[in-house]
């Protein structure tokens, strides 16, 4: 690592990444907020020690990016800022419009892909479906894109600090992988991939990634869960399987940065179709790996 570098974090046993900037001497500014931790959450300098909370720090790769002096300067500019929101204004957030000035999350935008194509789903079925459930189907999936295309519209509470500064071209590694698009992962989705998957990696991804995994794996097999449902979770499972060497997580590196986020958003689109009775065979099931 280096100073300025925008370095991440996996919350062991949570399943998502926590970002921040290194400022050096073992310092790193960053969002304290976080899942489950975001009463008072606002922009500080802590010591590397308390950012990892016992994890291993990695480094998020650039094309281009601000130059260090740069870069710490707008990281130190917001310290004291508040309004942390996990989908408009979260840690990745901070972190990428320090190092590149561009306002994004990577995880977010994961989640909208999902949700856009449940929402494509819905409206393929509705022009075969009986007029008034077809209006109904409709109105749904367009509400569900509208509201994917809102996920990516960065917010922050106060205009952002006006400092700018020359940009630096960063060569990538020579084994870097190029993106993908979204639609692979409904492609990804096999009974066995999805199995293997939890067999070789469960202990690594966290009980909780594995127990949203298993609540929507059972969701998809029961008769009455509809084809848009199905699609939806078909697309989280296959992002959840996908070769960690063959797609970008929270970034173009490797590991299992947003499963969490997918997962829970794929619950929250079908939450009818996952009932308390598939919850606790989840619950059951995920306990193999974790007793």
């Amino acid at each position: 690592m280096a100073r300025a570098d925008h370095i991440k974090v996996k919350r062991r046993g949570r399943g998502y990444w926590h970002h921040g900037i290194d400022v050096g001497d073992g310092w790193v500014i960053h969002f304290s907020g976080e899942p489950g931790r975001m009463y008072g959450a606002q922009i500080k300098c802590s010591t590397m020690e308390e950012f990892l909370r016992g994890g291993t720090p990695e480094v998020v790769p650039y094309t281009r990016a601000y130059a260090p002096e740069v870069v710490i300067e707008r990281a130190k500019s917001r310290i004291g800022e508040k309004g942390y929101h996990l989908i408009f204004n979260n840690c990745e957030h901070f972190a990428r419009w320090c190092k590149s000035g561009e306002l994004s999350s990577e995880q977010v935008k994961t989640v909208a892909a999902i949700t856009q194509v449940a929402a494509e789903t819905l409206v393929r079925i509705s022009e075969k479906s009986p007029k008034k459930a077809g209006r109904a189907l409709a109105a749904a999936g367009k509400a569900m894109s509208s509201f994917a295309e809102e996920m990516l519209k960065a917010k922050v509470d106060k205009p952002l600090p006006e400092i700018e500064g020359p940009m630096v071209e960063i060569k990538a590694p020579a084994n870097d992988q190029p993106e993908k698009s979204d639609d692979r992962y409904l492609r990804e989705y096999s009974p066995e991939g999805f199995w293997s998957k939890l067999k070789h990696y469960a202990k690594a991804a966290g009980e909780e990634v594995v127990c949203k995994s298993l609540q929507l794996y059972y969701a998809a097999q029961e008769p009455q869960t509809p084809r848009w449902a199905k699609a939806t979770i078909y697309a989280a499972l296959g992002y959840f399987i996908c070769p960690i060497d063959a797609i970008p997580d929270l970034t173009p590196l490797v590991g299992y940065a947003d499963d969490l986020g997918v997962l829970a958003a794929a619950i929250a689109t079908v939450t009818l179709y996952v009932t308390p009775a598939i919850r606790e065979r989840a619950r059951r099931k995920s306990r193999e790996w974790f007793e």
